[in-house]
């Protein structure tokens, strides 16, 4: 009777064996049970499942693991995850060769065309670049042609100065061309434009002149302009601070063809201009006329320069002089004949906020060109778009002299 009522020790063992077994074996069926997951006996007998279910499940198990990514620091977060998020990385070994190439399209890219490109390998820009630059290589010689060789026709001799100034032109162009063409040219591309393409703005400006053979210095500028898809107009007046000139301005541009860009344009212009200095030599000069302008977004040619954007104004315009007579008056209108007025720009947005034109003209008008001898004054125009409707405007202006300043512009409309 003890030895039913009180097992050996021995038998003790092995119940405690027998039942640790059993409880181990029974583990991974409760797990599963716990976990939803059908033995093979439910798994006889379930119904098929519901696909859309299992769909949207998925679905949402992704949305949430967005989430989870969004709210993790980046720094703790995998390459892979980030370019899941649209973060787009630079292999620095490309980002290297193109900083390479940029040097040369800055340094050797003056004597050999398109130097940045070729390094790179585009071919295909790089030959476009040097067949751009041999025309204007023509224009050039077709100008010293004319200069060493005149055909006695002064109206014709006369334009080797627009062949001179043309071809530079066109060789500055390429240039910085090849110079943009080479720094923008990964994922990301020039910036989009901020040009400012409807709407209408008022703009004030200060300029400061040092002209080398006039004493004007500080003068004042402001603007209003309106502009469409297909029209734009314009005027402006500028006042010397100590009333030593006035100068009034007023333009109008139509534009018939606008691509799918709205950087390329084929566009007419009419102006007219109303002038009166009193420093120096007192005069009062009148102009009127009309120039055709063309620009072009080179990404319709070239992908990579998308944005990058070049354009030529040319036209004709006539000019008139009062000079003063001998009793304190002014002489009647007379005739000062004739002019080609050229305006070559190259337009791109540096930042997605400050926009870049650099340019190169001659006939315009202005303070720095003097002399027809001299080929073409360049000009800088940097403009910020500090908010949706405030620009702010620096230039610069260079030729016989200098000119600098700066303004502030209010659009609406846009």
């Amino acid at each position: 009777m003890m030895l039913l009522s009180e097992p050996s020790a021995a038998m003790r063992g092995w119940l405690l064996l027998a039942a640790l077994g059993i409880c181990l074996c029974s583990l991974p069926v409760t797990a599963a049970a716990e976990e939803g997951e059908p033995t093979g006996a439910e798994q006889s007998e379930e119904e098929p499942r519901d696909e859309d279910a299992v769909g949207a499940s998925r679905t949402s198990d992704r949305e949430g693991g967005l989430e989870d990514l969004q709210r993790r620091p980046l720094e703790l977060l995998g390459r892979g995850e980030l370019e899941d998020q649209g973060f787009v990385f630079e292999d620095p070994l490309d980002h290297q060769n193109r900083a390479v190439a940029t040097v040369f399209a800055l340094l050797p890219g003056t004597v050999v065309t398109g130097a940045g490109h070729w390094h790179l390998e585009d071919r295909r820009t790089a030959r476009a670049l040097v067949f751009t630059d041999l025309a204007g290589a023509a224009l050039i010689v077709s100008g010293i042609v004319l200069a060493r060789r005149p055909t006695g026709v002064e109206a014709v001799d006369e334009r080797r100065h627009e062949l001179f100034f043309l071809g530079a032109g066109t060789l500055g162009t390429t240039w910085l061309i090849d110079v943009f063409g080479t720094a923008y040219r990964d994922d990301l591309g020039v910036p989009e434009s901020t040009e400012r393409y409807t709407g209408w703005g008022v703009g004030i400006k200060y300029h400061y002149w040092r002209p080398r053979d006039l004493s004007m210095r500080h003068v004042a500028d402001a603007e209003v302009a309106m502009r469409t898809r297909r029209f734009h107009v314009k005027g402006r007046t500028g006042q010397e601070l100590g009333m030593g000139m006035s100068d009034y301005e007023l333009s109008g541009r139509w534009d018939p063809f606008v691509g799918s860009s709205r950087d390329t344009r084929v566009g007419v212009e009419l102006g007219g201009r109303y002038l009166q200095y009193r420093l120096d030599e007192p005069y009062q000069r009148a102009d009127v006329g009309t120039r055709l302008h063309l620009s072009l977004n080179l990404g319709r040619l070239f992908t990579h320069l998308d944005q990058l954007v070049v354009g030529i104004y040319a036209g004709v315009a006539l000019r008139g002089y009062r000079f003063l007579d001998g009793d304190g008056g002014y002489t009647s209108l007379r005739y000062g004949g004739w002019t080609i007025p050229l305006r070559m720009y190259l337009a791109l947005n540096l930042t997605e906020q400050l926009r870049l034109e650099t340019g190169f003209q001659r006939g315009e008008g202005g303070w720095l060109q003097s002399t027809p001898r001299l080929i073409g004054t360049p000009t800088v125009d940097l403009t910020y778009r500090s908010t949706e409707t405030v620009d702010l405007h620096f230039f610069g202006r260079f030729g016989q002299g200098f000119a600098f300043g700066a303004g502030m512009r209010l659009w609406f409309g846009e």
